[in-house]
């Protein structure tokens, strides 16, 4: 147990104060910094930013439509946030039958005007959610899918301030590891 602590412990100092952490970090993080114009912008549950980031880009024009995508309530209360951000509610639309992200892209198809192989998607999610995410929207056969996840949370004023933007991110970074591993072994991705 001890030894195990011990590797434990020198893979997160690696990660937290070397470039290593970046490039795993990176290798999850496949969001966009601008993305493309969309027929739908696509806001997966998961975090109360998320609405925000929808919102955003609904306001820049990116898409002239709001696809939320969660389960029973929690999907409507995205939307209401996404409505009180200035988003018209007839611009809104949602998929209250999703709990998962392997869920999300079936639960979109399923909404009348959809059509996952011809109109473009952009993905709201985190960024360290987004590779897992984009690949089960185009294991469900989406065929235009960009992803998009806000703004850089691991700052880029300086060293200091990059390692602790790395040690933030560890816990989403193991999680997420666990997650494609889990994922890929049930032939989900």
């Amino acid at each position: 147990m001890r030894n195990a602590l011990a590797i434990f412990a020198l893979v997160l100092l690696l990660v937290v104060i070397t470039p290593l952490g970046d490039l795993w970090i990176s290798h999850f993080n496949i969001a966009m910094k601008n993305p493309p114009s969309a027929d739908a912008i696509i806001c997966l549950g998961g975090g109360t930013e998320r609405e925000v980031w929808a919102a955003v880009l609904w306001h820049r024009q990116i898409a002239p439509t709001v696809i939320v995508s969660n389960y029973p309530r929690m999907a409507e209360a995205m939307a209401a946030r996404i409505e009180e951000a200035g988003v018209p509610a007839g611009d809104v639309r949602i998929d209250n039958t999703s709990y998962t992200t392997w869920d999300h892209p079936r639960g979109v198809a399923r909404l009348p005007g959809i059509d996952p192989e011809h109109q473009h998607f952009v993905l709201v999610t985190d960024g360290m959610h987004s590779r897992r995410a984009r690949d089960c929207f185009l294991k469900a056969g989406y065929q235009h899918i960009s992803v998009w996840s806000g703004y850089d949370r691991i700052g880029r004023s300086g060293y200091i301030d990059r390692c602790f933007g790395r040690l933030r991110l560890t816990p989403e970074l193991l999680y997420e590891t666990a997650a494609e591993v889990k994922y890929r072994w049930q032939g989900k991705l």
